[in-house]
């Protein structure tokens, strides 16, 4: 099997840290993704037209926390949401796979691991979603048609 590669997918970045949003920024445009930025979650909820295709937040922030912003974030779309945090306690990965977080990786964290999760939430999104299931308009037996949209039915 080919190895997956999601060049020029769009990830938001949503860090109070400005080092660490230059980071992670720095580690995923090597690896051929487009980056976006936000220091707050204000900022975040801005940059969500057009949806990323991930996002990666940290917990604590001023204002609403990666945790508020993760619900709202759900509330709009479904992109994978990586937490990126130094709260370290198994409550606090929790909390965070709980209000909608797909992963949770905890500073410090390695450039490798980052990257690494970054692709495989990607792959999982993008390439083993289920297919959509084309469901029929209309059901027929025999004679009998039944419209599904409308509920109508005639006999031929």
């Amino acid at each position: 099997m080919a190895e997956f590669t999601a060049k020029g997918a769009n990830i938001l970045v949503v860090d109070d840290d400005d080092d660490i949003r230059e980071i992670v920024h720095i580690l995923l445009a090597r690896e051929g993704f487009t980056v976006r930025e936000a220091a707050n979650a204000e900022q975040a909820l801005r940059q969500l037209d057009p949806m990323p295709d991930l996002v990666i937040l940290d917990v604590m922030m001023p204002g609403l926390s990666g945790i508020e912003l993760c619900r709202e974030i759900r509330t709009r779309a479904m992109m994978p949401i990586l937490f990126l945090s130094a709260k370290t306690r198994d409550v606090d990965k929790a909390e965070g796979l709980a209000s909608g977080g797909d992963d949770y990786l905890i500073k410090p964290f390695s450039a490798l691991e980052l990257t690494s999760r970054v692709k495989a939430l990607l792959r999982r999104s993008m390439v083993y979603q289920p297919q959509a299931v084309a469901v029929p308009q209309t059901v027929q037996s025999g004679e009998l048609s039944i419209d599904l949209a409308t509920g109508a039915a005639t006999l031929a």
